[in-house]
């Protein structure tokens, strides 16, 4: 990946604002980011709000390094984070994600309905 700050003054890249949006979120992996090479993902915000009538439910949200399926190279960010019945959870830590990392979120619990939105700045560098 292109370092910024010691390859050229050129200036080449994009700076873009991106959202992702889930409803129903499910006990099946969702990737919010699928990292690219030659990217830099910024977190900005991260919400979920239960929707559900019954009960809690709770969320996982990892990084999955390089993209290998292998929990030796997993960063938990969130693991089981409750969420109450009809209640909003807000994830604002400023996080940097690069090429071909994923940002994945779950839950565990089955019968979820939940909603996901997160924003989040994609740069690339020529």
């Amino acid at each position: 990946m292109a370092n910024p700050s010691i390859t050229g003054g050129t200036g080449a890249g994009t700076e873009v604002l991106r959202r992702f949006y889930k409803s129903d979120l499910t006990n099946t992996e969702v990737k919010i980011i699928d990292g690219v090479a030659d990217h830099i993902y910024t977190l900005l915000s991260l919400v979920v709000t239960e929707q559900g009538d019954t009960s809690t439910q709770s969320i996982t949200l990892k990084i999955q390094q390089g993209a290998s399926g292998s929990d030796e190279n997993v960063t938990h960010l969130l693991r089981n984070q409750v969420i109450g019945l009809r209640q909003t959870f807000v994830f604002s830590e400023k996080i940097i994600i690069t090429d071909t990392d994923e940002l994945i979120i779950y839950t565990s619990d089955s019968g979820t309905n939940m909603d996901v939105l997160c924003t989040y700045i994609d740069q690339t560098f020529a």
